[in-house]
């Protein structure tokens, strides 16, 4: 799990330092698999990944100075306690990027309760705001990354709520 965790956050950081695409109207990603959807600002990447114990899949759009990127990662062992396992998730990606955490409250999703940050990144001078809920054997993570001079906090939240998890 922890791996998984730690890939991600190395996956936000090597998406800060992408190259930039032009902004577009909203394009939708969804997954059957990953049982939701996700409307991101502009075109989107998808790359898959699969182990033993898990399928993980990353979606990821750069607007201008914005990256905008959500994770599914189906897992094939019983998840237990998964308010412990957000914590921890949130605090890897948060260490993993040299950030600190400025706001955390609680995020739920159809009666799961998962958490919402956020995250001052120095190193980059950028903000980040990261949401995860662990649904069954999926885990979701949405993070939505920008210099703090091009935060655009409008965009952030339209991202973020979009985010909706099938039946």
């Amino acid at each position: 799990m922890t791996k998984f965790i730690q890939f991600g956050a190395i996956g936000i950081i090597l998406f800060i330092a992408s190259s930039f695409t032009t902004a577009s109207k909203g394009y939708k990603y969804s997954s059957n698999e990953g049982k939701y959807s996700i409307s991101f600002p502009g075109t989107f990447e998808e790359s898959k990944s699969q182990n033993e114990n898990s399928i993980s899949v990353k979606v990821s759009a750069t607007v201008g100075q914005s990256t905008y990127f959500t994770s599914h990662t189906v897992h094939t062992v019983e998840m237990t306690d998964n308010q412990m396992l957000a914590e921890v998730s949130l605090d890897s990606f948060t260490e993993s990027l040299g950030g600190s955490i400025t706001k955390k409250s609680d995020w739920v999703i159809k009666k799961h309760k998962g958490l919402k940050a956020s995250i001052d990144i120095p190193q980059y001078d950028a903000k980040a705001e990261y949401q995860i809920v662990i649904i069954g054997q999926i885990q979701y993570q949405i993070v939505a990354v920008a210099p703090t001079s091009s935060w655009d906090q409008k965009s952030a939240d339209a991202f973020f709520k979009s985010f909706k998890v099938k039946k």
